[in-house]
Formats: C-alpha cells, structure tokens, sequence
C-alpha cells in the first residue's frame, strides 16, 4: 500500500460527530408526527434560553399545543433520551473508525546476551471489512435516533392527554360547585318550610341527603382536579414552576368537522414511526446478510511486520499472517441464521402493517363516536336543558309553580352540564388516542420506549453478530 493510498485509509476510517447528537433526524420525526420540534439540552444549550422559553408559555393559561412544546423542551425522562442518543454517537464514532495497529515489545537478558523482539501487528480483516463494518455502526446509531423519536413522540402525545384530563377535572370542579350552591340552597330552603309546616319532613330529609352526597362528591372532584394537575405537572416536566401553571377554564369547543378516515390507513403505512422503524429493521437485516456471507469463511485474518534483534547479530526482519481456517465451520450456521433473521424481519414488518391499519379504523371508530355523542350534548341536550330552564323561570314568574321545582331544574341543567363535560373531555382523549394511532406510538409514553425497543432490536443484534 503506498503512503498516498495508506494516508486516504486513515482519514476516510476518521469518523466524526455529527454536531447536535442526531437530533435532526429525531426532530424531523417528531414534527411530522405533532408538528413541533423537540430540542435537547445539550452543551451548547442555554439553560436560560430554555427557562425563558418555559416562563414565557407560563406567562398565560397553558393550551394543548403549548402542553406539548413545553414538554418536548424540558421533560427530564426525555432529555435523559437524548443523551443517550449522544452517547450512542458517541459509539457509532468509535466503531466507524479503523482499528489501531498494534505494537509488541519484547526484551530478552542473561548470559551477557540481550535480545530484543519488536512488532507491528495491523487487523487487516477489520481494514479491509471497514465499510461494511461502518455500516453496521451507522445503522445501529439510526436505531436509536428511532427509538428517541418514538419516545419524543410519545412524550408529547401524553403531555396532551394529561392537559385534556387536567382542565376538565378542573372545569368538572367548577361545575360541582355550582351544584353545591343548589344544594345548599334547596336545602337552606327546604328546612324553612318544614319548620313552618309547608312541606312535609321527608323532603326536608331528602334534601339534607342530597346536599351532603354533593359536598362529599366536590370534595372528589377537588381531589380529582388536584391529581390530574399534577399529572401534568410530571408530563410537563415542570418542577420549581409548577405554581406558575395555570390552565384555560374549559376544554376547546368541538371542530365543526370530524377529520376522514380517507386515506388515514394509508397515511398509516406512509408515516407511522412503528411501519418505518420495522421497514428499518428489514433493510438493516438484509444488508447484514451480504456482510454475513462476505465474511462467514474467514474469521480472523491478521497481517504484520516484525523484527528480532540480538546484541551482537545482525537485525532480522520479516512478516507475520495469521489466517483462521474454517475446518470444523464453514459459515453455514451464520449464513442460514441470517436468512432467518430476515425473513422474520420482512414477516415483522407485514405484521405491523397489518396491525397499524386495524388499529387506525379502531381509533377512528372511537373518535367518531365520541365526537357524535359530544354534538348530541353540546347542541341538542344543553339548548334543550336551556329552553326547558327558561320555560321554568316563566312559570315561576307566573306562580305556575313553586321555588323547589325550580331549584330541581337547576340541579338537572347542571348535571347535564357534567355530562356534556364528560363527553366533551372523551372526544379530546379520542382524538389524541387517533393521533397517536396516525404516528404508530402507544398512548403512554413509558410503552412509546417499549416499542421502539422491540421493533429495533433484531437489526442491531443481527449485525453485530455477523462480523
């Protein structure tokens, strides 16, 4: 090998970083999933800039999206995912550069004599599969890049659904108090006239029942809202800022239009992570198979140069290979568990399609239900409970009929207004239960890892294990 061609080797074997740990393709991922980009703490991050980011979205009631963005910049758990992206760069970086020669030296003394045996041993193999070798790292380095766009996309989708839980825990806590203020009302009321003999002590009873069984459900409701606050709060990330949370009074009114299932299982094979992550693993396998068959007849192949020398004789010089025959295994057993590593990985990946379009005609069928049932509350129940309400407001007005029928129409509008709540906050958790079905991740973010790490894990330990 001239100097030239020796000098070209080394510096094509240097393998560098990247500069910002993977995090592009890993963003790329993550935004076309939930249109927001997450970003890493990493060393040439400002730690300020974050805080100010974050005390900006604190600034005003916290919505959905800025749930989500708040969460994809400063969630511990996530951020500990990116690190270990970098450190998994960090092994790509090793692996891709050539292997270092090896020096022995050797000092032999008695008798007057000395000797002196010295070495230069190359892994001639490892020079010579380097790009196949490179390869392998570079796919496995890829892996996890899935692995934390899985878990980035994950991390947002739950941040969403904690923020849905957490303002209509909070807005069922308003509306629970307001039924408290009737109770107590038809109450106050209803032990006046049985003191003056106006209603019998039955209704006194029933009334002092329902007033309690209403105090004891706001103070679940209370405990209720706090719980789901610091669900978000966990999601989110927020640590000495959790005080400085505050949420919108109500959840958002429904789209005018549901979203299509036309084309969703489509967009399911085109653009779920876990349809990609499995056509990744494939295409990592196959080409671990051409490296397998390249490589099964010769295991170890080493060359070198040495010397010998002795006090008083001559220098001597020559080379050393060393060459591993295959006698008792020609390479049969890797090559036919590679073929099967592969076609297990072509057959994964026609498993996941098959899965990730049932699973998106479910979610579908979830979210427009939820979604039908929600318009049913929102526009014909409520306008109904109204109507019926201001007829009673006109017969009261009119002495048709008395305070306590009254009192009971506030009690039914406002648990109807529950139940729509109830239906409202099920279409929001459908619709981010669809989404997360579109980007091919479970719902909760601890499962979003599980996945990545199932699906990957073949292509890598295949790959390592043909060379």
């Amino acid at each position: 090998m001239s100097l030239s061609a020796l000098s070209l080797a080394v510096l094509a074997g240097c393998a560098s970083f990247s500069g910002n740990g993977g995090m592009d393709d890993v963003s790329r991922l993550t935004q076309a999933s939930l249109g927001q980009r997450p970003q890493a703490h990493g060393a040439d991050t400002s730690p300020e800039a974050v805080q100010a980011r974050v005390r900006e979205l604190l600034a005003r009631p916290l919505g959905a999206d800025q749930a989500v963005e708040l969460a994809l910049i400063q969630q511990p758990g996530l951020q500990a995912r990116f690190d270990e992206l970098a450190q998994a760069e960090a092994e790509r970086v090793s692996a891709g550069r050539l292997p270092n020669p090896a020096i022995s030296l050797g000092r032999l003394a008695g008798g007057g004599l000395l000797e002196v045996d010295r070495s230069l041993t190359i892994d001639l193999l490892g020079w010579l599969a380097w790009p196949a070798r490179d390869g392998v790292a570079e796919r496995q380095w890829r892996s996890v890049q899935w692995q934390a766009a899985v878990a980035a996309v994950g991390q947002g989708l739950a941040a969403r659904q904690a923020w849905v839980d957490a303002v209509a825990a909070q807005q069922q806590w308003v509306l629970q108090q307001r039924l408290q203020a009737v109770a107590d009302t038809a109450a106050e009321l209803a032990q006046a006239m049985a003191k003056a003999g106006n209603v019998p002590a039955l209704t006194q009873l029933r009334e002092q029942a329902f007033q309690t069984e209403t105090r004891l459900q706001g103070a679940q409701a209370r405990q209720d809202a706090l719980a789901a606050r610091e669900r978000l709060v966990r999601a989110l990330g927020l640590d000495a800022d959790a005080a400085r949370l505050s949420l919108p009074e109500h959840l958002p009114a429904l789209p005018d239009q549901p979203r299509s299932l036309s084309e969703a299982e489509q967009a399911a094979i085109d653009q779920r992570l876990d349809v990609q992550m499995a056509r990744h693993a494939a295409e990592a396998t196959a080409q671990d198979l051409g490296l397998t068959r390249a490589t099964s007849w010769v295991n170890v192949l080493e060359a070198g140069v040495q010397d010998k020398h002795a006090r008083g004789e001559p220098t001597q010089r020559g080379a050393e290979l060393t060459l591993e025959l295959p006698l008792f295994d020609f390479g049969s057993t890797r090559r036919t568990g590679a073929e099967a590593r592969y076609r297990q990985a072509l057959h994964r990946t026609a498993q996941v399609a098959l899965e990730a379009r049932s699973e998106v005609r479910e979610a579908y069928a979830a979210y427009r239900s939820a979604y039908d049932a929600a318009q049913v509350h929102s526009r014909e129940l409520l306008p109904l409970r109204q109507k019926i309400s201001d007829e009673m407001l006109l017969r009261y007005n009119g002495m048709l009929i008395g305070v306590n029928e009254l009192l009971d129409d506030a009690r039914s509008r406002a648990m109807a207004a529950g139940q729509a709540l109830a239906a409202q906050r099920a279409f929001w958790l459908a619709d981010a239960r669809l989404q997360a079905a579109l980007a091919g991740v479970p719902a909760r973010a601890t499962d979003a890892a599980d996945l990545a790490a199932t699906l990957l894990n073949d292509a890598p330990a295949s790959a390592a294990a043909g060379h």
